[in-house]
């Protein structure tokens, strides 16, 4: 009995942290959205963005061949990056731009 009380808890919570990716935009059509906030950090290809009226940051991934001026985007710039949602994450599709600095 405790080991289906636990399969169930699993389950549950396996059901639970998958209701975002499905809450979001999948059509491969929708048009990319510009996303704008302050950066929290810029690690590898990781942009972690706080959009100012979001609680939560946002993490875009850049492509490994987007020339980025990794220098100007540091913790704190406020950016603007063109993103489209591509069933897991955000992917930008065009660089990001520092809208304006500390």
């Amino acid at each position: 009995m405790r080991h289906v009380k636990m399969l169930f808890a699993v389950v549950f919570f396996f059901a639970l942290a998958s209701i975002p990716s499905l809450a979001q935009e999948n059509d491969a059509n929708a048009p990319p959205k510009d996303i704008t906030g302050t950066v929290v950090s810029f690690d590898h290809n990781i942009l972690d963005i706080k959009p100012p009226t979001n609680q939560a940051a946002v993490w875009i991934t850049v492509p490994d061949d987007m020339k980025v001026d990794r220098d100007a985007i540091k913790k704190g710039v406020n950016v603007s990056v063109e993103a489209k949602w591509i069933g897991v994450c955000y992917l930008a599709t065009a660089a990001p731009e520092v809208t304006s600095s500390k």
